[in-house]
């Protein structure tokens, strides 16, 4: 459905680590995409629902305020709007909000995001090139070869290590 939107452009939409996966569908689709934050959506952007084909929305959790707020308020004054949701969770609000969910199959997150980032990277472009084709696959395995190495390496200890008691840091880039 998701192809027969023509060329509207598709909105793109998350928070954090999950808008930041939609970069990989907007990098990787030959439609024209509107990155935007889902609270800026929610609260800024909702009189531009009918500019476009569909939207996409990434959300780990699927509970994510901002995000199931902003698909629900834009189907609400754009009924017509195909709703994709990218989430870890088919159960989430998110998942019922729109007309398809596509499943990150991360499992649960101990800390930060980083196993459903991943994840939502390789659903985006799954999504963006319609589907799982031979290319992807080799490279999405490779690329989790290529994880499991440097979880193995012991480089995050040494990381750690080499950090030991710094109080503080400021990452740029």
């Amino acid at each position: 459905r998701l192809a027969a939107t023509g060329s509207a452009p598709v909105l793109v939409i998350g928070m954090g680590s999950s808008l930041s996966a939609g970069r990989a569908f907007a990098g990787a689709t030959e439609r024209t995409v509107v990155l935007e934050d889902a609270g800026e959506i929610l609260h800024y952007g909702l009189d531009r629902a009918s500019r476009f084909g569909a939207v996409v929305a990434f959300s780990q959790s699927g509970r994510s305020y901002e995000t199931v707020a902003a698909v629900e308020r834009l189907r609400g004054l754009a009924p017509a709007l195909p709703a994709v949701a990218v989430v870890n969770d088919l159960a989430s609000p998110l998942a019922a909000a729109a007309d398809v969910a596509l499943p990150l199959l991360a499992g649960s997150e101990a800390n930060v995001a980083t196993k459903t980032y991943v994840a939502s990277v390789g659903v985006a472009l799954m999504l963006a090139r319609g589907g799982l084709d031979d290319a992807l696959a080799s490279d999405l395995l490779r690329a989790a070869d290529a994880m499991e190495a440097l979880a193995a390496s012991g480089a995050g200890e040494a990381g750690a290590a080499f950090l030991g008691d710094c109080p503080g840091m400021i990452v740029i880039g």
